[in-house]
């Protein structure tokens, strides 16, 4: 009989002692129990989902060798990435879990105690606040992180891992030195007079976006254009020319792919609902998110956000 340990969100946790097992502790939550005896902690090495994200990663790496066809290579490319950031959550999840947990109780990362001599008391204070199993535990949950906490737990992770990745130090350090109210050139915008920004442009494909899909779904194109009217606070005429402003702002390529997936997501609800007898509520609500109207509400948040710091920059007087 499985002891039970804690609820993370809700969900019953069990394992086998009273030992809490974190939820990015994927093997050891794999453990299974025969005859009222925990199974042996297997090798991450020879876990089988270990294996499979390798055996994966082996099979893009063979089939994008130098010297053979290279069709598809951007995509196996892009693929292989996604599935090394699987690996490493698999992996050291727990890790990552770690340094959220620091972010959100306002601590830093600890340097390696020096060679020689003895490190000092405040050294040993410090080190014993971040040598904590409970960190582990907070950096778990998911409540969002504040927009400075959220740039501290990047900086983290780039800290520990952009050397691998080749991330620039130089974006590291800029971000590092919005703490100290510093500008560094590699985050300078760039010189334009567009009032409108990226993630304005980007929130209204979304809305655009939504049309298309609730259209595949049988909603009448009007219905959904007041949805965005009304979501967006604008008139009929500004989201009539939309569609235009974006293909000159972000490209045609990008505008029409994501209708074409907005569409096919569409297209894809409804043939989830006529041929499966059991509806999966998770599906369903994985493609309202995509472009339904959860997709809406958020990207009129964003637009309705960015909208306002923009006017509100615009009235500033001039010193």
């Amino acid at each position: 009989m499985l002891a039970k340990t804690y609820l993370f969100e809700g969900d019953e946790c069990y394992v086998g002692t009273e030992t809490p097992v974190w939820p990015s502790r994927f093997r050891e939550i794999k453990r299974e129990m025969r005859d009222g005896i925990r199974a042996p902690l297997q090798d991450l090495k020879d876990d089988t989902e270990v294996v499979h994200l390798l055996e994966r990663l082996d099979k893009l790496e063979r089939e994008t060798q130098p010297g053979v066809d290279a069709r598809d290579k951007d995509f196996a490319a892009s693929e292989a990435l996604h599935l090394a950031s699987a690996l490493v959550d698999f992996v050291a999840g727990w890790a990552i879990d770690h340094e959220m947990g620091k972010v959100r109780l306002g601590l830093s990362s600890i340097p390696v105690p020096p060679e020689k001599g003895k490190p000092s008391r405040e050294y040993e204070e410090r080190r014993a606040q971040v040598d904590n199993h409970e960190l582990e535990r907070i950096g778990a949950l998911k409540e969002p992180l504040d927009l400075v906490s959220a740039r501290r737990f990047t900086n983290n992770l780039l800290r520990a891992m952009g050397t691998s990745l080749r991330i620039p130090e130089e974006i590291i350090e800029a971000i590092e030195a919005l703490d100290y109210g510093e500008i560094l050139p590699i985050l300078q915008k760039a010189s334009t007079t567009k009032r409108t920004g990226l993630v304005a442009y980007r929130a209204r494909l979304s809305a655009i976006a939504f049309i298309d899909y609730e259209n595949e779904k049988g909603i009448l194109k009007e219905v959904s254009r007041e949805k965005v009217e009304e979501a967006f606070a604008v008139t009929r005429d500004a989201v009539k020319d939309w569609k235009a402003e974006l293909q000159v702002a972000l490209g045609t390529f990008e505008v029409n792919h994501v209708l074409e997936d907005a569409r096919a997501f569409g297209r894809d609800y409804v043939d989830h609902i006529k041929h499966t007898k059991e509806e999966h509520r998770w599906v369903l609500d994985y493609f309202e998110s995509a472009y339904g109207m959860p997709a809406l509400l958020l990207a009129a948040k964003r637009y309705k956000a960015r909208s306002k710091a923009v006017d509100s920059k615009s009235q500033k007087k001039p010193r």
